[in-house]
């Protein structure tokens, strides 16, 4: 696939993601919303519109492997970037076109609440 003439954009749940966690910010009047994408250079673009919409800071994970898919390994790279982070409340999306990728934010919850279910709120 020659992804020279590919737009990526954030797709609606990562979008959904960060609209309820700006908003629990603004209730909450503090707090901080941090977007993390993981892959190559182009998932710096999701990050920026995170940005755009009121996050705070990104964190970029570059990862140009296949194996980035499997979400064992992607979790576990999630967690390494952010083990020192000591996040209160971590979003993340329940649904994928790969269904098994679904299941990063339950391996990436070792010590933060995971919400992947946006009809809790």
């Amino acid at each position: 696939v020659k992804e020279d003439n590919a737009s990526f954009v954030m797709n609606p749940p990562d979008n959904y993601a960060i609209e309820e966690a700006l908003i629990i910010k603004e209730k909450l009047g503090e707090g901080e919303v941090v977007i993390i994408s993981q892959g190559p250079a182009r998932a710096q673009k999701v990050i920026r519109e995170g940005l755009a919409k009121g996050a705070d800071r990104g964190i970029h994970i570059n990862v140009d492997s296949i194996s980035a898919v499997d979400p064992l390994v992607t979790a576990s790279s999630i967690a390494n970037a952010i083990k020192e982070e000591n996040f209160d409340l971590i979003f993340s999306k329940n649904l994928t076109i790969v269904a098994k990728l679904s299941l990063i934010c339950m391996c990436v919850s070792y010590n933060a609440h995971c919400v992947n279910n946006f009809n809790d709120f």
